[in-house]
């Protein structure tokens, strides 16, 4: 409820999801388990999404503002 009160209903589907991919790909510091593989799809998802979801929040803008040799 605290997500939904601060920050919005898009910002706990997001939360959720989140969650979500975490229970279900099982991330793992050790590279040579069975399941590392898997667990590295599900981060590499996660990342991802969350560098298209800055990208597009940017509106075009770039991405440090606009630096001239000038200055």
């Amino acid at each position: 409820m605290f997500v939904v009160a601060r920050c919005g209903f898009l910002a706990l589907v997001v939360a959720l999801q989140f969650s979500t991919v975490l229970q279900w790909f099982p991330i793992t510091t050790d590279l040579s388990a069975w399941y590392s593989g898997i667990g590295l799809t599900g981060a590499c998802l996660l990342l991802g999404l969350t560098v298209y979801g800055f990208y597009t929040s940017l509106g075009g803008q770039p991405l440090f503002g606009r630096v001239s040799l000038e200055d």
